[in-house]
């Protein structure tokens, strides 16, 4: 996994270490394998430039993690094998040019854990501590001794050398503290400590706090110092050296000096004396300075870590680790251990909520080997009682979940009875397979996410055996309604065919529904074959209703329209007919006059049986001829259908089509003559009705003005005559 595909056959791991969540590999090539997050599903491996060699190779490598880099991102500091450092990021490595400083190479590297500090180790045993800029060397110190097994950071400011039965302290300042043993040691580096692990012991090492040695620093006359001696004093001379003193801050700085001190003590009685000291002091301060919280708090903080650094629970933290843990994961710790009853009252102790470690408690009941013999009545009681006595909320279905894996069904469903949510209780039914009770609990709620969360697990149960899931759905009569809406406006596309049983196997069928879905299925058939099977699918389902014979002879007329058009496609070996009205499927067969001469008569013929059949009036007929003729530039026959018999339409859509076309004005002009023909044949019949019709229909104002002219003659001729 550490290596990347491309890599991964010509090239080994050397060296690899771990980083937070990161890892870091270096090659035997001399490149580096990182991988940013080994917790992620699918770990992303990528590789980064080191910038050495097989002739240069790297001797040892720390990384620092991308909140503490200044470029925030992953970066690889490297030793070479000619006493320089080289530091490695996404932009490339950098020489840092450092062979002037060290004499031999850097055999260790360690970063402090705030990310400002080096510590360097070189071949004849110096320790070198400088800034992460490498610009300012901290300390120097000769180890007059061989490189150690271990280098590690104790803290922020100390570094721990560790050889197989000896430590040594470095501290700030170059002051040592040299440790031996009997045994072999191994030293594991925490946030403000050094635990050291033998196999018969865990002892920790740590620098002792500024405050601690701030007060029992020899002759110390600090006020901190005063309040932690004065608690063998006299009360009266003490109250009255306090009183003198007045400065309120430097009281303040004292009492949060001892409360620190006894923060970071092990031993209980000093602790005690510590917060004495600290409350001693709060007394002189003013109302408004008080420091009584912070020394409850104080105290009730040493109560929980001196009950978990016993044996029982082994859990020996330091008040740094505990607040970087928080209470919460204190009491996850503990759940893992098993110590429900010392989480429990931690938590009422701090206030915190119950509800996890009664939870905990009862899933671990459930899973121990010596539960299996009680009857589920009997253990749903204990689990119960000991639940109710503590009066919290508890979500029952986290624990019937447990009985359910546990293989408990029967107990599982007693305690989801138990559970106040009815959302989970649906999910709890939904993930235990118990589909009926899900989707009645459902339907009892009134609330339609609930339902259509019921019902859309149901629904995807189908696509595994799930035995009855059909009759769980038409069994209630709005629940099959739902599913018909979900299918039509979501997935209609993914489920046609659950929606057209959904529709035809309920208790009350919608044929129409089925139908019109199958009509729509069908135009977006792409073959034909598949089009006129769902057509007449719709058609025989069309035909269960007498509420739907509309549908159904529209159907019909559609698959004989459907027919023709695929002959017709056929026949003269053009693609498009399929998918059009009768007006459009008419107007191809008059376009198609130009291209298709030798099939005239064919295609005439086949204009009159479409006209016959879906019965086409002539007016209508003759409009879609005339745009036909015009779109496909077919005048002649345009002017002879113009000019063979009076049109029944008149000659206005005529000159429409021609002006439309962009035809000459020459052409146009004719079409106005055959309106001054029609006006003298209406005058000569003494037609009123065809005169106005004449007047309505053509464009020419000054033939208007003549027809309205004559219309008054054969007015007044028509008075007179009666």
């Amino acid at each position: 996994m550490v290596l990347s595909p491309d890599a991964a056959d010509k090239q080994t791991i050397v060296k690899a270490t771990v980083c937070g969540s990161a890892l870091v590999a270096l090659t035997n090539m001399m490149n580096l394998q990182v991988c940013d997050d080994v917790r992620a599903t699918v770990p992303l491996v990528f590789s980064m430039l080191s910038g050495l060699s097989v002739s240069r190779p790297a001797i040892a490598f720390a990384v620092v993690k991308p909140d503490l880099s200044s470029s925030g991102h992953l970066e690889v500091i490297l030793s070479t094998n000619d006493n320089s450092v080289i530091l490695v990021d996404s932009n490339g490595p950098e020489d840092q040019l450092l062979h002037k400083r060290f004499q031999t190479p850097i055999v260790d590297m360690s970063v402090a854990p705030n990310g400002r500090f080096l510590a360097c180790l070189t071949a004849g045993g110096v320790l070198t501590v400088m800034s992460m800029s490498f610009s300012t060397k901290i300390l120097e110190f000769d180890t007059a001794s061989s490189p150690p097994a271990q280098m590690l950071w104790c803290g922020e400011d100390s570094v721990m050398l560790c050889w197989e039965k000896a430590m040594l302290l470095v501290g700030p300042y170059g002051h040592w503290l040299r440790f031996s043993s009997k045994r072999s040691l191994h030293v594991v580096a925490e946030a403000d400590c050094c635990r050291v692990i033998t196999d018969g012991l865990c002892e920790v090492v740590q620098r002792i706090p500024a405050s601690t040695g701030l007060i029992h620093h020899a002759d110390s006359t600090h006020l901190a110092a005063m309040l932690y001696d004065a608690i063998e004093d006299l009360p009266s001379a003490t109250d009255a050296n306090l009183t003198c003193c007045s400065l309120t801050v430097e009281l303040q700085n004292a009492i949060d000096a001892n409360i620190f001190s006894a923060l970071a003590e092990f031993e209980p009685s000093k602790q005690k004396r510590y917060l004495r000291a600290a409350m001693r002091g709060e007394k002189q301060l003013p109302p408004p300075f008080s420091k009584t919280a912070e020394i409850v708090l104080a105290a009730r903080n040493l109560r929980v870590l001196n009950h978990v650094r016993r044996a029982r629970p082994g859990l020996f933290v330091t008040f740094c680790q505990y607040k970087r843990l928080s209470p919460f994961m204190l009491i996850d710790r503990l759940l893992v251990r098993n110590e429900h009853m010392l989480a429990l009252h931690i938590s009422q102790y701090l206030g915190m909520s119950q509800t996890p470690v009664l939870i905990n408690w009862a899933c671990t009941k459930l899973e121990q080997p010596l539960v299996t013999c009680k009857v589920d009545e009997q253990l749903r009681n204990e689990l119960e009682t000991c639940l109710v006595t503590h009066r919290c909320l508890v979500p029952y279905a986290q624990i019937a979940a447990a009985a359910d894996m546990a293989g408990r069904r029967s107990l599982a469903k007693m305690l989801i009875q138990r559970e106040t949510s009815t959302l989970e209780r649906i999910k709890l039914l939904l993930g235990m397979q118990e589909y009926e009770n899900a989707l009645k609990e459902a339907l009892r709620s009134m609330q339609i996410d609930l339902v259509y969360l019921a019902l859309l697990s149901i629904d995807r149960a189908r696509s595994v055996p799930c035995p009855n899931s059909d009759d769980l759905i038409y069994k209630h009569t709005d629940v099959p309604c739902l599913l018909r809406i979900h299918y039509r406006d979501y997935c209609w596309r993914d489920r046609r065919r659950l929606l057209h049983n959904s529709l035809v196997n309920s208790k009350s069928p919608s044929y129409v529904d089925a139908g019109n879905l199958a009509v729509k299925n069908g135009y977006r058939e792409k073959t034909i074959e598949g089009r006129i099977m769902k057509f007449r699918e719709a058609a025989a389902l069309f035909a269960h209703s007498r509420a739907s014979c509309f549908q159904a002879k529209q159907t019909e007329e559609e698959l004989e329209l459907l027919r023709l058009q695929h002959g017709f496609e056929e026949r003269f070996g053009v693609s498009c007919f399929l998918g059009m009205s009768v007006t459009e499927t008419l107007h191809n067969l008059f376009a198609l006059w130009i291209t298709h001469r030798q099939h005239v008569s064919v295609l005439k013929a086949q204009v009159d049986r479409l006209q016959r059949h879906f019965k086409v009036p002539e007016r209508r007929l003759s409009y879609i001829k005339i745009q036909a003729l015009a779109a496909s530039g077919q005048w002649d026959e345009f002017h002879r259908f113009a000019l063979e018999r009076r049109p029944l339409v008149g000659y206005r859509p005529f000159v429409l089509a021609l002006l439309h076309h962009s035809q000459p004005i020459s052409i146009i002009s004719t079409y106005f003559k055959l309106w001054q023909q029609a006006m003298e044949t209406a005058w000569h019949l003494k037609d009123s009705e065809k005169l106005n019709k004449v007047r309505v229909n053509c464009n020419d104002v000054q033939l208007k003005k003549v027809i309205a002219a004559r219309l008054a003659q054969l007015s007044h001729r028509l008075h007179d005559e009666a």
